[in-house]
Order: structure tokens, then C-alpha cells, then sequence
């Protein structure tokens, strides 16, 4: 049930982690496609993926003060590395393999000189920000799922399950996070497999009448615009 996937974020606060390793000698037609498609998108792409970068770096220094020196910096160092990321998009010699594993290795230096930037008292600031973030997350799963537990007259022993398989969800999300070896995509990629992986196993945790509740219950969920 594909439509059950979006419902699962309802209890699960994070997801996923399978990569499918490419080949790094010959280029499939699968490869070809997807550089196809970011060829041909770059153009239309590239003003949102860096409105996205900036949203994504606001929430990264939320609760630290930059310098302007520090703000200028950092915008050269992203601007640089989206003209890099578009450079090797277009690169048809390469595999989709060495793709991802230069993209990786460009990510990582994005990560590496923006942390070069910041002084020991601005990364432990960041640092206390992530702790919170996690246990915030952690008590909105927590309500979730006893949410779920009222709306679907969970047992006891299905609320375990499903528990366990929250903290497991969160711990393959962090892995994911922090992995360097991973591009951008494959981490997309990863965490929409973990989400795909969770229809089957609420499909086994909880009866045909609570999976069909569950659906209901999403549709009822109004939809973000």
C-alpha cells in the first residue's frame, strides 16, 4: 500500500538506510536517464536548490550569532559548491557510480569549510541545538504513537513493536546524516526506501481493520501546501 508510506511519518520521526551500489565501470541506461534528467533540469533547478541550501543553513545557525565576515564567507562557500555540483551533473563521461562518490567527496568539503569557519563556542552552541532538536523529535514520536494508540486501539504488545521500530527509524536516520560516503541524492534515496520498508512492517504489527483505519485517518489529515 503505497499510500500508507506518507501515513507512516505519523509515528515514525525518522527514516531509512539501504544503498544500492552502482557500478563504477560501465554506465547502465538507468545511469544514462538520471543524468539525462538532471541535465535537462539543472537550469529550472538550480535558484530552488539554493533558496533550499539557504533555509537548510538558517536552521543550522539557529541560536548562534555569525559574523558578517562569517555570513559573506559562507555564501561564497555554497555558491561555490552548487556551481561545482552543476559542473559535474553535466559530465556524461562519468558513471552515475563516480557521480555519487565525487558528489560525496564535494558535500564533504561544502561541510568541512563551512566548519572551518565557526569558533569552538559557535559549534558546541550548534551542538546543544542538535541535542534538542533530537529530543524534541523524540517526544513528538513519543505523542504520535500515542496517538495512534487511542485512534487504533492498539495492544499493548503492538505499541512495543512499534516502538522499537521508531528508535531503530531514528538511529538508521542519524547513520544517514552523518554518513560522508553519501551524496545528497543517495541519502534521498536511502530515506525513501526506509519509508517504502515501513508498509510492510506495520503491515505486519497491525491488523487489516487498524490499517484501513489508518488510511482513513490519513485522508483526513488536511493537506500541507
Amino acid at each position: 500500500m503505497k499510500k500508507l508510506v506518507t501515513t507512516t511519518a505519523l509515528l515514525i520521526a525518522s527514516l531509512t538506510f539501504t544503498f544500492a551500489q552502482e557500478s563504477n565501470t560501465t554506465e547502465t541506461k538507468q545511469d544514462q536517464k538520471r543524468k539525462q534528467h538532471h541535465h535537462s533540469s539543472e537550469n529550472g533547478k538550480h535558484k530552488k536548490e539554493m533558496g533550499k541550501s539557504d533555509a537548510h543553513h538558517d536552521r543550522l545557525f539557529e541560536g548562534i550569532q555569525l559574523t558578517s565576515e562569517q555570513k559573506e564567507a559562507a555564501k561564497k562557500i555554497h555558491k561555490t559548491h552548487h556551481e561545482q555540483l552543476a559542473t559535474l551533473k553535466k559530465n556524461d563521461a562519468i558513471t552515475m557510480g563516480e557521480f555519487k562518490k565525487k558528489s560525496a567527496e564535494l558535500e564533504k568539503e561544502k561541510k568541512a569549510s563551512i566548519d572551518a569557519l565557526l569558533t569552538a563556542e559557535q559549534k558546541e552552541k550548534i551542538a546543544q541545538h542538535k541535542q534538542k532538536m533530537k529530543e524534541n523529535m523524540q517526544v513528538e514520536a513519543a505523542a504520535k504513537l500515542e496517538r495512534m494508540k487511542i485512534q487504533l486501539n492498539l495492544q499493548d504488545k503492538q505499541v512495543q513493536a512499534l516502538k522499537a521500530n521508531q528508535l531503530k527509524m531514528q538511529e538508521k536516520m542519524t547513520a544517514i546524516r552523518e554518513n560522508d560516503a553519501l551524496d545528497k541524492e543517495a541519502k534521498k534515496e536511502a530515506i525513501q526506501q526506509l519509508k517504502e520498508s515501513q508498509t510492510a512492517m506495520l503491515k505486519k504489527v497491525l491488523t487489516e481493520e487498524q490499517l484501513t483505519k489508518l488510511e482513513s485517518l490519513k485522508k483526513q489529515k488536511p493537506t500541507k501546501k
